[in-house]
């Protein structure tokens, strides 16, 4: 929470093939204002955005700031990565091809991609192209950090230009692992 603005090098942040940050990052001054520094870095150079809401409502002032924020995010956004309770907390309890829907149309990033915890995830991009996974079956052990191991296997395939299919492969075996210790 202590990362400044001062702190974001814009040239490093230009270098990478996607600038990735959750809404964590977002919940408190001064680090908001780096990581919006760091967002506008990337849209200048074309690195991708990467947003996951990561919706911690005890960490924000009001549900209000955290709604305002996230929807600044959502608009800055070439993939949106959420969490199926993340996508009930801001639409209400629908489907995840409503919530992609929905984030697709009001938002206009390139792919969106609903983390379903023990039952996989569901992954749509702008062009209509979409693919539901199922999870691998595991024993877990503990569900921490799973949705940060599902991203990073997630945006790990599609830096190196994998199809969503694949992407998704990867991002589910990568959680499934992260649950299993």
């Amino acid at each position: 929470t202590l990362l400044s603005p001062d702190d974001v090098d814009p040239k490093y942040v230009k270098d990478a093939k996607i600038l990735h940050y959750s809404g964590v990052a977002l919940s408190h001054s001064p680090e908001r204002e780096a990581v919006r520094k760091a967002v506008v870095a990337a849209r200048e150079s074309g690195t991708k955005v990467s947003f996951d809401p990561n919706i911690r409502p005890d960490l924000w002032e009001s549900a209000a700031l955290l709604r305002e924020v996230c929807e600044d995010a959502f608009r800055s956004s070439d993939i949106i990565l959420l969490a199926k309770d993340e996508a009930e907390y801001l639409y209400g309890e629908i489907p995840p091809e409503e919530a992609a829907d929905q984030l697709l149309r009001q938002y206009k990033p390139e792919i969106v991609a609903v983390k379903l915890g023990g039952k996989g995830s569901y992954v749509r991009s702008r062009d209509g192209s979409e693919c539901v996974k199922p999870a691998f079956k595991v024993r877990v052990v503990d569900t921490t950090g799973a949705g940060d191991g599902w991203a990073a296997g997630f945006l790990h395939g599609l830096a190196r230009g994998w199809d969503l299919e694949r992407c998704a492969t990867v991002a589910n075996a990568v959680g499934g692992l992260v649950v299993t210790k």
